[in-house]
């Protein structure tokens, strides 16, 4: 830190002034980002699709003209937001549900031994590249097509 050999980039929600190590402040430069006016995302997403050089416009343009296209066309319905309003339900009625054992982080020393990620199948290892995996006690559907 004193000598400038780290670099510490954070985000939070919360006031760093609060949360962070009074000896790690002192030596560090805090920069508080403000929320983009409407205007502001606009004209930066402009720039975005229209700059050949830097920008989306020139290698994603056909994606993303295809990603409208296929929305645009997309038989309409009301089962996503079904699906959000029923999951929706159960966060604020029900009890929230431990993350199964599965589906936790697995990539520090310890993990194996508490069961971490012990019985995830990885869907790119399989055939289209997805895999039957029922990891949840209580069986939850939300999406019905």
């Amino acid at each position: 830190m004193e000598e400038g050999n780290i670099t510490l980039i954070a985000a939070t929600v919360e006031n760093p002034f609060f949360y962070v190590n009074s000896a790690l402040l002192s030596r560090s430069q805090v920069f508080e980002l403000k929320p983009l006016l409407t205007e502001e995302i606009l004209k930066i997403l402009n720039r975005a699709l229209t700059d050949r050089e830097r920008g989306l416009g020139n290698l994603n343009r056909i994606p993303l003209a295809e990603a409208v296209i296929y929305i645009a066309n997309a038989p309409k319905g009301n089962s996503a937001y079904m699906a959000i309003e029923e999951a929706m339900k159960d966060i604020a009625e029900e009890e929230t549900m431990e993350v199964p054992d599965p589906l936790k982080g697995s990539n520090y020393p310890g993990a194996e031994k508490l069961g971490r990620g012990t019985g995830y199948k990885y869907p790119h290892d399989y055939p289209e590249g997805k895999v039957e995996q029922e990891y949840l006690k209580k069986k939850k559907k939300y999406y019905a097509p």
